[in-house]
């Protein structure tokens, strides 16, 4: 009994250690890539000389510096409208916009902006795959505070290196409530703002509307609402009158 006890514990200890072993090989892994990334991105546009004013003449941005804001949309076409003149407008005073989003709403922004009369290739402009990136700091659907300061962290400080105000949107806060991982859609907003409170830059956030509304998860609801500055656009899921899309209206 004693023997079989010793191997069960020593069995349980190996698969401790080749764990522990694991993680940090796959830190390591995470952390190389993301230096790859970042002078990847360095060398493709990021210090790059911002268009002449006769290029792009639009509005300033409505989103100022240090801002934290959310969307909550019932249509891409209202989220694409907003999101598209927030990053033509960054883009027009000479700024940073990085955007972290599915590959339709970066086609989609892509199309809006040149609509807009940006020209793309001559603009600090990057874009991100949402589940790539979300990939390198969620781990087991938990967001890793060391692993989003490395990737996330470094991106935003690289931005901000070219002395230039830095606009970003990122949807990965939408796909980790739409996964059913809310906590860790929660505890990225609160890591976001902790950012915010270090580095300069401007945040716009999205969620479809029909994801978040509902009675399971007004508390979480409402915990991201007052995680941001402001809501921008026209929905407010918080409105008593805001019916989920998806929910079946009671019969009479």
């Amino acid at each position: 009994m004693y023997l079989l006890i010793a191997i069960l514990f020593d069995l349980a200890l190996g698969a401790s250690v080749f764990l522990g072993i694991a993680c940090v090989v796959r830190r390591v892994l995470i952390k190389r890539r993301t230096r790859r990334w970042i002078i990847a991105l360095e060398e493709s546009g990021v210090h790059r000389a911002a268009p002449s004013p006769r290029d792009l003449s639009l509005k300033k941005a409505p989103v100022e510096i240090w801002d934290h804001v959310v969307q909550f949309y019932g249509h891409d076409d209202e989220l694409v409208d907003a999101v598209s003149g927030y990053l033509s407008a960054a883009l027009g005073a000479h700024e940073v916009a990085i955007v972290v989003a599915t590959e339709a709403h970066r086609r989609a922004f892509d199309l809006a902006l040149v609509g807009r009369g940006v020209d793309l290739a001559a603009s600090s402009y990057i874009t991100l795959d949402a589940s790539e990136t979300m990939s390198k700091f969620v781990i087991d659907g938990r967001v890793d505070r060391d692993l989003f300061g490395l990737v996330v962290g470094q991106l935003i400080r690289t931005a901000a290196a070219t002395g230039r105000p830095v606009r970003v949107y990122g949807e990965i806060v939408a796909l980790l409530w739409d996964a059913g991982q809310i906590n860790a859609a929660v505890e990225l907003e609160r890591l976001w703002n902790e950012l915010g409170s270090v580095l300069p830059f401007s945040l716009y956030c999205a969620y479809p509307t029909h994801s978040v509304t509902g009675a399971a998860h007004r508390a979480d609801l409402e915990a991201i609402c007052h995680l941001h500055a402001d809501m921008v656009g026209s929905e407010s899921p918080l409105d008593p009158d805001h019916r989920n899309e998806r929910e079946p209206i009671p019969a009479a």
